[in-house]
């Protein structure tokens, strides 16, 4: 009786273990979000396979420094067949009681894509062209 009792908290722990094994992997990588037919983004990267200019709105969580975050509408228009990358840009330079404060976008929220040219794409990501 103790042999198996031994043997199914054995098992128990190893599943245990592979679970947390797994468990960052899944959250490192969330599933990529469809926000029109052919646009989709992953995590801060957004991808557009259509032969037009989408904008995209989304909500950025900025962090900054001492654990403060804050929630910052955003709008990013992505190029026909190219993919951008939400960043730092996104971000106010102050927050709070007005103190200047460098801050990065930690996640994304996204909410939809609809075709609009009415602004300049944002910059590729990764870069194309040379430098040169």
């Amino acid at each position: 009786m103790n042999q198996r009792v031994a043997n199914i908290f054995g098992i128990a722990a190893l599943i245990l273990a592979a679970i947390g094994l797994l468990a960052p992997t899944a959250a490192a990588n969330p599933p990529p979000v469809s926000l029109a037919p052919g646009v989709q983004c992953t995590g801060l990267i957004c991808r557009n396979d259509n032969n037009q200019t989408y904008r995209i709105d989304w909500i950025a969580t900025c962090a900054y420094p001492d654990a403060v975050t804050i929630p910052v509408p955003a709008q990013t228009w992505i190029g026909s067949h190219e993919q951008t990358f939400q960043d730092v840009a996104n971000c106010p330079l102050e927050w709070g009681s007005g103190q200047p404060a460098t801050g990065g976008v930690a996640s994304a929220q996204y909410i939809r894509a609809v075709p609009d040219s009415s602004q300049p794409p944002a910059p590729a990501f990764p870069p194309t062209g040379s430098a040169g």
